[in-house]
């Protein structure tokens, strides 16, 4: 509430403790600084959970669950260990479920500007989201792509234009050029080049929240598996096929790269992995649709088990501090696991012409939109 140039500071602390939006973004909590901490503090979870029961409904209904699919899901969101860690840190992380969910509903009903502004915001807050985006410019979605061009554009220049240059200068070194040579290693974040850190660092970066810098050796090792994880995605899709897919095929597409995304950040903390829900509930509906065949169902039922638990506070036996660094490199390995099953079904579509699970659920094969 100082101006603008009291939030100097925050953006200097990078992610200790500091602002790491954006810094027109700031202004969404203003009416939050205006109210005693206690109660403001209780309004924000309102609101997240509030956001979070549309997210399930509106992805429910979308789906078509019926009511036992739709028992099983709320219960899933209640128990998802990633979302309960958002919740519990205030991160704006799980506010972005619902911010997904409308961007594909918006796709499927056609109104792509609207989708491409709901993808803007979704990565204005959370950049490495900034990959859907760019993928609707590879597919031609010229309508999305203006979308997400306005949202992005109108906020830089407005940011700018509010707390100057140097403060963006500074957010960009803090937040951004950080990462791009050092990793976070602490036990809750989960991308590919966090885990291969904790595995050379050992137990004593787990609670480290520091940027460290890794070999040489070890940061070509990440870049390596990221990209084998992008061709394996780029195979799946197959865009060279035909560039501009159907609603089918460009649905499912999303739902891969928001887990390639996860998987491929520089920074993944434990939170993000919240936005899995919406890619599980798609592979549901599309196995349904398949008839449940049993392997791919209970690999997905035990990844889904696998990615829900999240580290709050805990206390390792004796003895396990050898195990942690592949320990609280589970959700990555959920992750990748949901990945290759998203790999399967959209190579499912390419190839044998399984339509994408809306609007149909039925198991037959239909003709693609």
């Amino acid at each position: 509430m100082s101006g603008p140039a009291g939030l100097m500071p925050l953006i200097g602390k990078g992610v200790d403790g500091g602002f790491v939006n954006l810094p027109v973004l700031a202004y969404l909590f203003t009416p939050f600084a205006l109210l005693p901490p206690y109660l403001a503090g209780w309004i924000y979870t309102a609101l997240g959970v509030t956001s979070l029961i549309a997210a399930w409904w509106l992805a429910a209904a979308h789906f078509r669950f019926n009511e036992v699919e739709r028992g099983v899901s709320l219960l899933m969101f209640a128990g998802f260990g990633p979302l309960i860690y958002s919740l519990r840190e205030g991160n704006l992380t799980h506010f972005l479920l619902l911010v997904l969910v409308l961007a594909v509903i918006n796709l499927r009903q056609n109104r792509e500007f609207g989708a491409g502004l709901l993808l803007g915001l979704s990565a204005l807050i959370k950049p490495p989201l900034i990959l859907l985006c760019l993928y609707a410019l590879v597919r031609f979605r010229w309508q999305m792509v203006l979308g997400v061009s306005s949202v992005l554009l109108a906020s830089a220049i407005l940011s700018i234009w509010i707390f100057g240059w140097d403060m963006h200068v500074l957010w960009f070194s803090a937040n951004l050029g950080t990462f791009s040579q050092d990793v976070v290693a602490a036990r809750n974040s989960h991308s590919i080049a966090s885990v291969l850190a904790r595995f050379h660092y050992g137990v004593d970066a787990l609670d480290n929240w520091s940027p460290l810098p890794v070999p040489a050796a070890l940061r070509y090792a990440g870049l390596s598996l990221a990209a084998l994880l992008a061709l394996l995605a780029l195979w799946a899709a197959a865009p060279w096929r035909n560039w501009l897919v159907g609603k089918d095929e460009f649905e499912a597409d999303l739902m891969l790269i928001i887990v390639l995304v996860l998987c491929v950040s520089t920074l993944s903390w434990t939170h993000y992995f919240s936005w899995l829900l919406l890619p599980i509930m798609w592979l549901w509906t599309f196995l349904r649709q398949m008839g449940r065949p049993s392997v791919p169902t209970m690999l997905l039922a035990a990844l889904v088990l696998l990615c829900s638990p999240a580290y709050l506070r805990w206390a390792a036996p004796a003895g396990l501090d050898a195990f942690l660094p592949l320990i609280f490199s589970y959700l990555l390995v959920g992750s990748i696991g949901l990945f290759g099953l998203l790999v399967w079904c959209r190579r499912q579509i390419a190839t044998r012409g399984w339509t994408a699970p809306v609007p149909a659920a039925t198991g037959t094969r239909g003709v693609n939109t």
